[in-house]
């Protein structure tokens, strides 16, 4: 198995604008799959969103081109 190489970074908090990425992701969250919703035991939220998920993993965002 290979080595991915990365790293920690901590950042203040209440900072979005310093995790746009992350910040972004719970936005599509909170519009996507939380709205019209109701969860009952943690295991039906758990089931929600896996049958959500197949679908939102469908969605292309950015494609680049392949490397050479």
């Amino acid at each position: 198995m290979g080595t991915l190489a990365t790293s920690l970074v901590l950042l203040k908090a209440r900072d979005p604008e310093s995790k746009g990425i992350v910040e972004r992701r719970n936005g599509w969250f909170e519009t996507s799959f939380m709205p019209g919703r109701e969860f009952r035991p943690p295991a039906d939220f758990n089931e929600q969103f896996t049958d959500w998920l197949g679908q939102a993993n469908q969605k292309i965002v950015r494609t680049e081109p392949p490397r050479v």
